[in-house]
């Protein structure tokens, strides 16, 4: 779902280039009554940015991360099962048992 890049009715630029709200396309991730995470991405300069932003008693908070994904990706991610500490556990394992492969090896 594509939204217009407004916030607080001023428009939006692009963080990186500062092109305007007519070259950025904003795509809603997810969205609750005072919350809302968005993929915004720039004709202008081809860069993509993941956005959050949250509503409180103390006034409206927004932050965002340059990502290389696309809008379709992000959604298809955030749908996905969040990691548990069992997924962190597994992936330790296999890296240490890399290291100790690699560290055995001659010349590596």
């Amino acid at each position: 779902m594509e939204n217009s890049v407004q916030h607080n009715g001023t428009s939006q630029s692009c963080p990186v280039c500062n092109a305007q709200s007519d070259e950025l396309t904003v795509s809603s991730i997810g969205s609750t009554r005072d919350r809302a995470i968005m993929h915004i991405a720039c004709e202008k300069c081809q860069h993509k940015v993941m956005a959050y932003s949250a509503e409180s008693e103390a006034g409206m908070v927004t932050f965002g991360m340059m990502t290389d994904m696309h809008a379709h990706e992000a959604l298809d991610m955030m749908q996905q099962k969040a990691i548990d500490s069992d997924d962190v556990i597994a992936a330790y394992r296999y890296f240490h048992e890399e290291y100790e492969r690699c560290a055995q090896e001659p010349g590596i």
